[in-house]
C-alpha cells in the first residue's frame, strides 16, 4: 500500500502580528473583518482570542484540569445520571466552568470551553452518554385528536363578523324550520384507549353512586 504524505501547513501569521490585530481591535482602530484580510489571520481564531478561549494551540495542548480534578468531576457527572438527571454538553460546561474557576484555573467568564468539553466527552465516552434533542413531527401530536373524536377549532373556518356578531338565534327570519330533517348518531369505529380508559372510569363512578345511595336508603330503614 501506497503512503501517502500531507504536508504540515504553517501559518501566515506570526505571534506579533496576532496580538498586534488584538489591540488593534480592542482599541477600536479597526474592524475585524479588514484586521483579518490585512494580517492574514482567520475570523475563527481572532473571536476565539476575543472571548479568551485558545482553541488552536494544537494537538498537544496542556488540559485545563489535572487528572484527579478531572476524574472528581466526572465522578459527579455520573452521579447525576443515577439521579436521572438528563446531561448536555451545556451542562457539563455549566459544572465544569464554576469549577475550574474556583481551582483558580486560568479561564475566563465569556469563555465556550467547546473544544474541552468535546475533548472530555472523547475521552470519557464509555462513562458519559449525553442527552439527545429529538424534535417530534406534526403527525405525532394531530394524529391523537382524530382518534378520540375530537377536533380542534379551526379559526379560519370563522370570520370576525361571525365572531363579533349578535348570535343568529334571536334572529326570526334567519331560523329555519328543521322539523323535517332526521338527525342519526355517528358511530365512531375506532376510540382511542384514553377514551375508553374514561367512559369505564364514568360507568365505575355511577355503580359507585348507586351502590351509596342504596345503603343510605338501608341504613334509614334500619334506623327508623
Amino acid at each position: 500500500m501506497v503512503r501517502t504524505y500531507k504536508r504540515k501547513t504553517q501559518d501566515k501569521y506570526s505571534k506579533d502580528d496576532l496580538e498586534q490585530a488584538l489591540s488593534n481591535i480592542r482599541n477600536k482602530k479597526m474592524f475585524i473583518k479588514y484586521t483579518a484580510a490585512h494580517y492574514h489571520i482567520p475570523t475563527r481564531i481572532i473571536f476565539h482570542r476575543l472571548a479568551g478561549s485558545r482553541t488552536g494551540a494544537g494537538r498537544c495542548r496542556k488540559n485545563i484540569l489535572t487528572n484527579e480534578d478531572e476524574s472528581y468531576l466526572v465522578t459527579t457527572i455520573i452521579l447525576f445520571q443515577k439521579w436521572q438527571c438528563s446531561i448536555s454538553s451545556s451542562a457539563v460546561i455549566g459544572l465544569a466552568k464554576p469549577y475550574m474557576i474556583q481551582l483558580g484555573k486560568p479561564v475566563a467568564l465569556k469563555s465556550t470551553l467547546r473544544d474541552w468539553s468535546q475533548g472530555l466527552m472523547q475521552l470519557w465516552s464509555k462513562e458519559i452518554k449525553l442527552a439527545k434533542t429529538v424534535k417530534l413531527e406534526k403527525g405525532h401530536y394531530s394524529g391523537d385528536f382524530a382518534k378520540a373524536g375530537i377536533y380542534p377549532y379551526e379559526p379560519r373556518g370563522a370570520s370576525n363578523e361571525k365572531l363579533l356578531g349578535p348570535s343568529s338565534s334571536n334572529d326570526e327570519s334567519a331560523s329555519v324550520d328543521d322539523s323535517a330533517v332526521i338527525h342519526k348518531p355517528v358511530n365512531r369505529l375506532t376510540r382511542s384507549t384514553s377514551c375508553e380508559q374514561l367512559s369505564a372510569m364514568g360507568k365505575l363512578y355511577k355503580l359507585l353512586e348507586i351502590v351509596f345511595v342504596n345503603f343510605l336508603c338501608l341504613t334509614t330503614l334500619n334506623s327508623s
